[in-house]
């Protein structure tokens, strides 16, 4: 019998219909000695022990924090639970829904899952049934696992702050220019002579210093990647080359001044430098510098600034200023992310002149917008794709709020069973019960607030509805080249305005442009640059 009062009959017991779901994430991994491959296996004896049929293996390797249903394979099993494919679904223990002191996602996966009529099991505890006395244990059992996990976690880090002070190396991935000397309490650092002559090289380069020119961090990664420089690391394992954030790294790290830092420890190895501070605090200041510049740049106006533009090769295009040196005139570009900011690939495109794009898909919006037909249809798909965004938080918040009234009644009951209890034994188990219930509608009324929130926030209100209305009305009535960039960048914003760059079948370059105002992207051809 359920905390309704609903009595629920059990799937036949021949050949039940199970699906295995494991999750793991990368720290998990490390420091609890998790994995996939024993989570399933687990799962697999437990299902053939009890025999069922097992229709489904679904792993995921990501965080705890994420809810199940916006995890990969997470969506893969609520497709599962939603077409009745499965009479139950089989964890590994408790804690596999979510890593979540609050214990919310327990809960809301396992209403799920009852209300369908599938079941509940984990490979070490068995079923977890959906009455008054299972679902407390559930809920006291989720919460002292992710409550132990936190103390691991804790005395963790503790022995490693305090191996830190000792001078001790802590980490996985050691700063270039050294190596790792023994294992676990005795490891520390020293210098890797030839990985420092590159970090000195570096810092010379980027400063004009040993007869070097002035390179900026771009331009040292592809000297240091056109020598075949090699990198080290996990980080690195797979990359092409130096990037642009190798060579950052290397010139803000203070391991080089004979700093290392383990959370809030410091501690001096002044043997282990390999820059002077002077030149290191050059390096600062001149990034620093750099800095402030592309601060100024972002002052400028770029319509499709902030992710609204793609290349050819699928990654996203930034906007850059760049000065002419010997008129200080600017120039304005949209660049490729793996030119400007990541490891040195190959991209044919590389480059587009921004007041040109941005010219061309303006004057093509401004079209879309003289038909007022055109601007109603897209404002209707708009807000139905809108509502089928926020559909699964509309169903999270429903089963929060069913909860929130299931605890409500169970905190009544025990108040009244606790108000009527003569012996010291029965009193405190009650009072216990009542806490840990306390704590639940309490995770769950916060849960309520945020989810209310984010729908309010996603929701496509009518005053917004009106305020496209009224600025595109406004701008039909001025000429396209009067239109002021706040504007025009509202309108790009709200009619999520996407450009990609192309080539067509006669490798002319072109943009592929959509809007919620058209059904299939456009094609805009333009100039050579």
């Amino acid at each position: 019998m359920d905390n309704n009062g609903i009595t629920r009959t059990a799937s036949k017991n021949t050949m039940k219909r199970v699906v295995i779901y494991a999750r793991v994430s990368t720290d998990e991994q490390a420091k609890y000695g998790y994995s996939l491959s024993t989570q399933l296996a687990a799962c697999r004896q437990y299902a053939q022990t009890h025999g069922f049929t097992t229709v489904a293996e679904l792993d995921d390797d990501c965080s705890g924090t994420i809810p199940i249903i916006a995890r990969p394979k997470g969506r893969d099993l609520y497709d599962l639970i939603e077409r009745d494919s499965i009479d139950g679904v089989i964890l590994y223990t408790h804690d596999r829904t979510a890593r979540d002191e609050r214990v919310i996602e327990y809960l809301l996966f396992k209403s799920h899952l009852y209300d369908k009529g599938i079941e509940l099991h984990y490979s070490d505890d068995g079923l977890d049934p959906y009455t008054l006395e299972g679902n407390l244990v559930g809920y006291i059992k989720a919460h002292e696992a992710a409550s132990e996990r936190r103390k691991i976690v804790e005395r963790s880090n503790r022995g490693k702050v305090e191996k830190a002070r000792r001078g001790n190396w802590v980490g996985n991935n050691h700063p270039y220019g050294y190596r790792v000397i023994g294992k676990g309490r005795d490891a520390h650092l020293e210098i890797d002579e030839e990985a420092a002559k590159v970090v000195e090289r570096a810092f010379a380069m980027y400063l004009g210093l040993d007869g070097y020119k002035y390179y900026t961090m771009l331009g040292i990664a592809k000297i240091l990647t056109a020598e075949k420089v090699p990198l080290h690391g996990r980080a690195y394992k797979n990359a092409k080359g130096w990037g642009q954030e190798s060579v950052r790294y290397i010139l803000m790290n203070p391991a080089y001044i004979g700093e290392f830092r383990y959370k809030d420890v410091i501690i001096h190895l002044p043997d282990l430098a390999i820059i002077d501070r002077e030149v290191w605090e050059a390096a600062q200041e001149r990034r620093e510098k750099n800095a402030q510049q592309a601060r100024r740049n972002g002052q400028h106006d770029f319509l499709l600034g902030g992710g609204y533009i793609k290349c050819a090769c699928g990654q996203g295009m930034i906007a850059r200023v760049v000065y002419d040196h010997r008129t200080g005139k600017p120039y304005f570009y949209y660049s490729c992310t793996t030119v400007a900011r990541r490891h040195i690939y190959s991209c044919e495109e590389r480059y587009l002149r921004a007041d040109a794009v941005d010219a061309k898909v303006w004057e093509w919006l401004y079209g879309l917008l003289s038909d007022e037909d055109n601007l109603e249809q897209g404002i209707r798909r708009l807000a139905e794709r809108s509502e089928v965004e926020l559909s699964p938080k509309r169903k999270r918040l429903e089963n929060v709020c069913k909860l929130i009234a299931d605890a409500t009644r169970r905190i009544n009951n025990l108040s009244i069973a606790l108000d009527e209890a003569e012996v010291e034994e029965a009193v405190n188990a009650l009072r216990a019960q009542l806490k840990n219930v306390g704590g639940e509608l309490k995770s769950l009324k916060e849960e309520r607030c945020r989810l209310e929130a984010e729908i309010q926030q996603g929701s496509l209100r009518l005053e917004e509805i009106e305020a496209i209305r009224k600025t595109a009305a406004e701008i039909r009535e001025e000429l396209t080249d009067h239109v002021d960039f706040q504007k025009k960048r509202y309108l790009v914003d709200k009619l999520d305005v996407q450009v990609k760059l192309a080539r067509d079948e006669e490798k002319r370059r072109c943009l592929d442009v959509s809007c919620v105002l058209v059904i299939e992207p456009e094609r805009l051809f333009i100039e050579s640059q």
